[in-house]
């Protein structure tokens, strides 16, 4: 497969990661908005992300995908209120992303599924996330408007909306008319596209009634169905469950009329097949809010290269669409037999069900010495609750092999080999306690591990810049390979035994891999040290690896990434010693900055995108550290709600621009290892109005009481504003008046020809603030709403 690349785009496999120099910062994948890709369209995606750098590559692996980039990355994009205080404010704090927009073309023959993104730069490479190809049009959900006062209409059902929770309590709500009497269902998926949304939705009637309610705790999605009246509009109203809020926080809301198939019985079907088959689900009978099941005949087809049948049939409620497994062997349904266990033909799978009287399932099968053979036991995968486990006993009624949740499922995989002939017990159980349900069936499979040759390579291999090649250990540690070395892994079928001969394509400039690279014979991997020329390129390149056997050749890809070291670094000149500050004004914290590998320049020092705990707003724009100069003080503003009861914490980054090898300038980053604290006590300053809304009478000029509260450690003028950003980038001044020292109230005068008497009812801002020159020192604000007849 080849790669397109565009700002240098790829999709790969989970990531293989290798340590970053001292506190070198790698960018992160954030989210992506929309992730939905429609076939045969052309759509403007903003993907999100940490510690993106004007230089940073973006990489996608599928040719029939064209990326064009249009728009650098923008500005941090830090939260504005409401924050987490209390108890909830130790929670991990959201990282700070920058957005790029980007135009995503899918041509239409390209079928559904996930397509997978990663980013680079000269300081690492992100794990990937995934982006899916789907053949119909999502909705978007609205920018511009109060989702809590104003639900969006939603399009004709089916229908899916693609949506945001950018705030903490933050509830999107939609209307819908149902096009029939009958049901519903509605699903939410997020955990695939961004950080993940634990949701939680209430469907309301025309009378407010509670229809139907569902919430997320285990973070797997979540699907309700329930009943309906044709021609009546209901109300559906998402949150998450602890009403967290971040851009990061997309879903996917879909809408779909009819009955709705939970699970099949069996579970899967053999290629070439015609066999009787349960459907489990709601409504399918009586098309009533309730588990029933019906009984169809279905041929599957003998097509090898389908994983699934995808079913479209008549129920007596309606039409309902499944998918269905196909495998090549016998699909059973369990039979029991009180006091024994069913037996199974090797290879075969049984679909089972477990009632509320057991909590396991027992099977017997003959396997002779030295046979292999994988377990499987499915059940979040074929639509079951289960969380199940295996075991295999032999004669002896001992343990052999087990296994619970595998690849981050519920569901259990153990590869097993007989070390003698005999007859071996299966065991099946589950944890969850949903056993006793229509739905708690689960499906075991055996079946031989797979023989054919396989080559395996890591998806990223890292080096820095100006290193030597690494060293080969004698012995390999895997998750601990050195950086800069490439092992390369094949499974060999039985019979193969000659040299594997490998050939690398692709490499960055200035990268280079040693000659005639072979895997000899008996050997199962090798490992390839990559080195960089003084001239090497510090651009990531997808590479691929060829390797040439019997029947042809087979090939993998992976991304190799030359890294640059960082060449500053910055650290608190009190490191994590508290410094008593003030809620309101703003701390000079200073900081030492120091300059590695030789380098002299300036330096520019901004927050960091991953934050040591939650902000609550407090916030310093970027600096910059003039060559020559070390110790520096960055300006931190404090909100006045800062919570006191706590430190607040604040990490930094340096950020330095040098040139690679071949003149191309990169943008290189590095995370303070320490981090500036602060002892927070109460506001120094602070504003209020007697009159927190007002009326403005036609061809009236209006005056506003303020007041001004100051410590007495504070003994200045104190300037309020009352500012409007209704339209503006920027906030607009509309009046302001100066409180000298000696008094504490004043009178603001708006003229009466003012354009904020013709917008009907405003909301401004009262700001106070205490400074020495442009030094602002105190800061304090309150809202004031303007209401124009």
């Amino acid at each position: 497969m080849k790669a397109r690349i565009l700002f240098r785009l790829c999709v790969t496999v989970p990531l293989f990661l290798q340590a970053t120099v001292q506190c070198q910062q790698p960018p992160t994948i954030g989210y992506a908005f929309p992730a939905t890709l429609p076939a045969g369209s052309s759509i403007d995606v903003q993907l999100g992300g940490y510690d993106w750098t004007p230089d940073t590559q973006f990489f996608v692996l599928d040719e029939r995908v064209e990326v064009e980039v249009l728009s650098p990355p923008g500005k941090m994009l830090f939260p504005g209120p409401p924050h987490w205080f209390g108890p909830k404010a130790g929670n991990k704090a959201f990282m700070v992303p920058r957005e790029v927009t980007v135009r995503v073309t899918i041509p239409e023959d390209m079928p559904p599924g996930p397509v997978s993104w990663r980013v680079a730069n000269a300081n690492g490479v992100s794990p990937p996330l995934e982006l899916l190809v789907t053949d119909s049009h999502d909705a978007i959900e609205e920018e511009l408007r109060s989702s809590n006062d104003f639900p969006q209409q939603l399009p004709t059902l089916p229908c899916t909306m693609f949506g945001q929770l950018k705030q903490k309590e933050e509830v999107d709500q939609y209307r819908f008319v149902s096009p029939v009497d009958g049901l519903v269902t509605c699903s939410v998926n997020s955990h695939r596209f961004g950080f993940g949304i634990n949701a939680a939705i209430m469907i309301r009637d025309e009378a407010g009634t509670l229809v139907s309610d569902a919430a997320d705790t285990e973070g797997l999605g979540l699907r309700t169905t329930f009943a309906v009246k044709s021609g009546e509009e209901y109300l559906v109203t998402l949150s998450d469950i602890d009403y967290r809020g971040n851009r990061s926080m997309v879903y996917r809301l879909s809408l779909e009329a009819g009955p709705r198939v939970v699970a099949t019985v069996p579970a899967a079907g053999q290629r070439g097949a015609t066999q009787k088959v349960t459907l489990i689900g709601y409504g399918l009978e009586t098309g009533a809010p309730l588990i029933e099941s019906v009984e169809c005949e279905i041929t599957f087809p003998e097509d090898a290269a389908s994983a699934q049948l995808d079913i479209e049939l008549d129920v007596p409620a309606g039409t309902v669409r499944h998918q269905i497994p196909m495998s090549d062997h016998a699909e059973l349904i369990e039979q029991r037999e009180e006091g024994k266990p069913q037996s199974v033909v090797l290879p075969g799978a049984v679909t089972g069900r477990l009632d509320g009287a057991e909590h396991h399932d027992v099977y017997t099968f003959e396997a002779v010495k030295g046979e292999e053979w994988d377990i499987n036991v499915a059940a979040r995968t074929i639509g079951s609750t289960l969380d199940v486990n295996v075991a295999v006993v032999d004669v002896n009624g001992k343990t052999v092999a087990s296994a619970d949740d595998v690849n981050g499922s519920t569901d259990a995989f153990v590869r097993f080999k007989a070390a003698a002939e005999a007859i071996y017990t299966v065991r099946v159980a589950d944890v969850s306690g949903r056993q006793g349900k229509p739905a708690s069936i689960y499906r075991v499979s055996f079946t031989r591990p797979k023989s054919s040759f396989k080559l395996i390579v890591p998806d990223l291999v890292e080096l820095m810049l100006g290193e030597p090649p690494p060293e080969i250990p004698k012995k390999r540690q895997k998750g601990k390979e050195p950086r800069g070395l490439l092992y390369v892994d094949i499974f060999r079928p039985p019979g193969f035994e000659q040299d594997v001969k490998l050939e690398i394509e692709g490499l960055p400039d200035g990268t280079t891999a040693p000659d005639n690279v072979v895997i000899p014979a008996g050997d199962s991997f090798v490992a390839i040290p990559l080195s960089t020329s003084h001239l090497a390129s510090s651009y990531a390149s997808l590479v691929t690896v060829i390797c040439t056997v019997p029947d042809g050749t087979v090939s993998q890809q992976l991304l190799v990434a030359p890294l640059m070291k960082p060449r500053a670094n910055v650290r608190p000149l009190y490191p994590d010693a508290g410094r008593t500050v003030h809620r309101g004004a703003k701390y000079e914290a200073p900081v030492v900055v120091s300059r590695i590998e030789d380098f002299s320049g300036g330096v520019s020092l901004q927050m960091a995108a991953r934050p040591d705990r939650v902000s609550q707003g407090i916030f310093g724009a970027p600096i910059s550290v003039p060559a020559g100069v070390g110790q520096v003080n960055f300006p931190l503003f404090l909100p006045e709600w800062v919570q006191i009861d706590r430190t607040s914490r604040i990490v930094l980054n340096t950020v330095v621009e040098v040139p690679d090898p071949q003149g191309a300038v990169r943008t290189l980053v590095n995370r303070m290892k320490q981090r500036i604290t602060m002892n927070v006590e109460g506001t120094l300053l602070s504003v209020s109005t007697s009159q927190h809304e007002v009326t403005a009478q036609s061809g009236q000029s209006l005056a506003v009481p303020v007041q001004v509260f100051r410590s007495p450690k504070l003994r200045r003028d104190v300037r309020v504003t009352l500012v409007s950003q209704h339209g503006q980038a920027d906030p607009l001044e509309v009046a302001s008046v100066v409180i000298p020292v000696e008094q504490t109230s004043a009178v603001l005068t708006i003229p009466q020809d003012h354009s904020v008497f013709k917008q009907g009812e405003t909301v401004l801002k009262l700001k106070a603030v205490a400074a020495e020159g442009t030094n602002v020192i105190a800061m304090s604000s309150t809202p004031l709403v303007i209401v124009s007849p």
